[in-house]
């Protein structure tokens, strides 16, 4: 989860595609594999973040800009 966090906050507002965070984080697992450890760390984060913290817009996640400040 915190290599999401950072990750995600390095993207701002408009974060990033799935499909674009699975290479960064799980570049020689399966994408299935992959995705599921995408779904397990959004979780975590969304348990240290709050609910609201991350935001899943369509096929895009990103972390909310009201709750998220990043200097």
């Amino acid at each position: 989860a915190q290599a999401l966090l950072v990750l995600l906050a390095g993207h701002g507002r408009d974060g990033l595609a799935r499909e674009e965070i699975l290479p960064y984080l799980w570049p020689e697992s399966r994408r299935d594999r992959a995705a599921a450890s995408l779904r397990q760390a959004l979780t975590g984060l969304r348990q240290a973040l709050g609910v609201s913290g991350v935001a899943a817009r369509g096929t895009r996640v990103a972390l909310d800009g009201a709750l998220v400040d990043v200097d």
